[in-house]
Parts: C-alpha cells; structure tokens; sequence
C-alpha cells in the first residue's frame, strides 16, 4: 500500500507554514510601530500632565510663601505693639506712682 501525500495537502500545509511566518512578521511590525509611535505619545502625554503637576505645585508653593512672608511681618506689627502698649502701661504705672507719693 504506497501511502503518499496529496499535492494538493502538501500545498495547503505549506500555505498555512507561510501564513504563520507572516502572521509572525506582522505581529513583530506592529509591536515595532506601538513602541516606536505610540509609547513615546503616551509618554508625551504623561510629561504633558506632569509638566501642569508641577507648574500647579510651584504656583501653590509661591502663594504659600507669600502667605508666609505676610504672617510674619503681621506678626511683628502685632509684636511691636504689644511692645508699645506694655511701654504706654509702664508709662501710666509711673505716672500714677508718682501722684500716689
């Protein structure tokens, strides 16, 4: 019994061979073309928002530091006053001293 393969299955079989191999290619294309293209768009993307991150954390920081800056000088306006008041008490105590004796 001489059992040989039918040309035609020979022919099928090498086609579906091809279409792996180029099923292949194709999938190493596209991974070429995602890394390649769009990767670095994601990546834009992302530098973009971090970009606005940190130009919203600067502007934060330099209010903040403004803030700062016009809570001390408040702080030593009402320092200086308290000074002057404790002087003008001291003043009054003296004067008031001076009638008693």
């Amino acid at each position: 019994m001489n059992m040989s393969i039918h040309p035609g299955v020979v022919r099928c079989l090498l086609t579906i061979h091809t279409l792996i191999y180029i099923h292949y290619d194709i999938f190493i294309i596209m991974k070429y073309i995602y890394s390649s293209y769009f990767l670095p768009l994601r990546h834009c993307r992302e530098n973009r928002l971090l970009e606005d991150d940190l130009t919203n954390m600067t502007s934060e920081s330099q209010r903040l530091s403004n803030d700062i800056k016009q809570l001390i000088d408040e702080r030593t306006q009402l320092s200086d006053q308290v000074q002057d008041y404790i002087a003008e008490v001291r003043r009054v105590e003296d004067v008031l001293a001076q009638k008693v004796s």
